[in-house]
């Protein structure tokens, strides 16, 4: 499906949960599609939210309350700070942590064997078994990181 009054160039599919999936322009880096508006780039959720509700504050930012960000549908963005934002991050349990955070190099069971089972080992050794840094055990150890595990 195309929109062919003001949105001639953005390509997008309905899916099940009524996202419009937008399917052209191609999304950037971090998965946002975006538009070229007046020469400059934006994300094509925030030309669309603008272009329907009108202008938004540079401070601020187009929350997709579907948490799908290629949805491009009116009814599922919303205004809000980047603290919102994160705010929805967090309640949502979407936030990078443990395995899913892209820089983590143990895993959830690995934590779990290192915590539970691995007690009267030196933080040296453990480090050398998993070739992580021992700062990295101690902190496992001292709950700075991994507390959810």
């Amino acid at each position: 499906m195309s929109c062919q009054t003001c949105f001639a160039t953005i390509t997008f599919h309905v899916s099940e949960n009524a996202c419009w999936i937008c399917t052209k322009p191609k999304p950037n880096s971090a998965g946002y599609p975006t538009t070229m508006v007046n020469g400059k780039s934006t994300t094509t959720h925030r030309y669309i939210y603008q272009t329907i509700f009108g202008p938004v504050a540079p401070d601020l930012v187009i929350r997709h309350k579907c948490d799908e960000k290629r949805c491009i549908n009116p009814a599922h963005l919303e205004i809000g700070t980047a603290q919102d934002n994160v705010n929805d991050r967090v309640e949502r349990g979407r936030s990078a942590i443990g395995s899913r955070n892209g820089k983590a190099k143990l895993r959830e069971e690995q934590v779990k064997f290192i915590k539970y089972h691995m007690i009267d080992r030196p933080d040296s050794y453990i480090a050398s078994l998993f070739s992580v840094d021992r700062k990295t055990i101690r902190d496992i150890r001292q709950e700075k990181t991994w507390q959810h595990v």
